[in-house]
């Protein structure tokens, strides 16, 4: 299939060196800012992520389906818990699930769109509101 990859290694320049050149079909960017994160994001097709919590939030927004790699010790595991049971993103322990999860997305499009219609459930538009109302209420006891 016809693919592009996009990587971006943030501040570590000696990762972005590393992959440069590696694939015509590999893009490697640094620094980018939240802006250009999130327009990529609204293009994207499948996000390969370890499960941050800002990052795992703006794929759903965008309803975009997740491959979660590598959570860091206790909260990025529970939010890859609760992210795989939710039906948004699918687990890989490892390079090699991560690539059968990969073409799984791209090759079964009822999946797909289940975990689209899943994350579109699961986004909370109004969820700064009524948190909001929530402290509100909470302070005017």
């Amino acid at each position: 299939p016809k693919w592009q990859v996009v990587v971006i290694t943030g501040t570590d320049s000696e990762l972005a060196s590393t992959l440069k050149g590696l694939s015509k079909n590999l893009k490697v960017f640094s620094n980018w800012s939240n802006e250009a994160v999130a327009e990529l994001f609204a293009v994207a097709t499948i996000l390969v992520t370890k499960p941050g919590g800002l990052t795992s939030g703006q794929a759903i927004v965008n309803s975009l389906p997740m491959v979660l790699v590598h959570p860091l010790p206790t909260m990025e595991e529970m939010n890859q818990e609760y992210l795989t049971k939710a039906g948004v993103g699918l687990k890989a322990a490892n390079t090699k699930q991560m690539v059968t999860a990969v073409g799984q997305l791209l090759s079964d499009k009822k999946l797909y769109g289940q975990l689209q219609k899943n994350a579109k459930a699961l986004n909370m538009q109004d969820a700064a509101k009524t948190a909001a109302g929530v402290v509100i209420d909470i302070l005017n006891r």
